[in-house]
């Protein structure tokens, strides 16, 4: 900021979503393996009981000492892309797919004995168990992702479902559910006509899944058109699974393990909520003002008006005008179709890109 002239100055505090996903437990009496550290006369908990709380206080610290730098006419955002909240279980979606019909296997000999050496716990969870205790799962983020894709292919994976069979499968960390559309998918078998029905089918075995004290898992199931539009929507998924309020989320790949629901692999005990951080200060900025309704989609749109730069029309999101002093004089500009031809990224960007990703620990 001192070295260098800037319009738009951006910080991304990465330590604060690494230290909530793996140290929530310690912070949060009422989580099941809350832990409170050895037992002592004098009732001290966990060293790290505090963690997540000091380090809020380091970034906003940090954030200080960015304002000490800034002059008097520099708006200031602090915002999150989520919130942060506990982290109970792993569902394996798949698994319960399989169960209710949905998703089937192959049947040829090789796959039989993959399927029976899961059931015997031959699973990643159990080799990264086995990791964990010699010390050594530190290996797991520095290998590659195409070694790592390749080393879970040697277990029961995508590659051993019977696609002429299956109507659905899961895919991502959150929830999302894949109709097998014939057409998009390699070998789908479910007509474009017959979505509906069978999306609804999906569904209802979705809400009758149960945890062992027979309580409903599924808070709320969202099908793809109520969320996603453009002329992308077509490859997202078509359902997005909420589980138990976020308390729980679904293995990424096929499965973690042979269970429906199951330990986080990691050792994870905080996760994402919908509900961020956004906070406003500077000229122009009322005091006091609550937001209600406000969405991260938003965020881009805002900061374009506040830094004096027009708004793309077809932008998804709104200028939150609510926060400034005055009603805003939102300016908008076309994108002219020259500009809205698609490049892909080359070899060097690509690379890029899986690097950053696998740095944020999405990879």
């Amino acid at each position: 900021m001192q070295a260098e002239p800037w319009d738009v100055f951006m910080l991304h505090f990465l330590s604060l979503d690494v230290m909530q996903h793996g140290l929530w437990r310690f912070m949060d009496p009422t989580h099941p393996r809350h832990e409170t550290g050895p037992s002592s006369p004098d009732g001290a908990g966990s060293p790290y009981e505090n963690a997540i709380r000091d380090g809020y206080a380091r970034v906003d610290a940090a954030i200080g000492k960015m304002l000490d730098v800034a002059d008097d006419e520099t708006i200031v955002l602090v915002m999150s892309d989520h919130g942060f909240g506990p982290l109970h279980a792993i569902v394996n979606l798949n698994n319960y797919l399989m169960e209710k019909g949905l998703l089937h296997l192959k049947r040829d000999p090789w796959t039989r004995l993959k399927a029976a050496a899961f059931r015997q716990g031959l699973t990643p969870a159990t080799i990264f168990r086995w990791m964990s205790r010699l010390g050594v799962q530190d290996l797991v983020a520095r290998t590659s992702k195409g070694t790592r894709n390749k080393m879970m292919g040697k277990f029961l994976s995508y590659d051993a479902v019977d696609w002429s069979r299956t109507v659905a499968y899961s895919m991502g960390h959150v929830g999302q559910i894949y109709l097998n559309i014939a057409g998009r998918e390699p070998d789908g078998i479910v007509a474009r006509k017959d979505r509906l029905p069978v999306l609804e089918q999906v569904m209802d075995a979705l809400k009758e899944l149960r945890d062992e004290a027979g309580r409903p898992l599924v808070t709320r199931l969202i099908p793809r058109r109520e969320i996603y539009h453009g002329s992308h929507a077509e490859h997202g998924p078509d359902l997005h699974v909420v589980l138990d309020d976020y308390q729980m989320i679904s293995f990424p790949l096929f499965a973690t393990d042979d269970k429906i629901i199951t330990e986080q692999i990691r050792g994870d005990s905080g996760c994402h909520r919908s509900e961020g951080v956004f906070i406003a200060s500077g000229p122009g900025i009322g005091r006091g003002k609550t937001l209600v309704g406000a969405n991260i989609l938003d965020l881009a749109p805002t900061i374009l008006h506040l830094a004096g730069l027009p708004v793309r029309s077809e932008m998804d999101g709104r200028v939150l005008g609510e926060i400034l002093e005055t009603p805003p004089d939102v300016r908008f500009t076309e994108t002219q179709p020259e500009q809205r031809q698609e490049t892909g990224l080359d070899e060097v960007e690509s690379a890029e890109v899986e690097e950053r990703l696998r740095g944020l620990g999405y990879l």
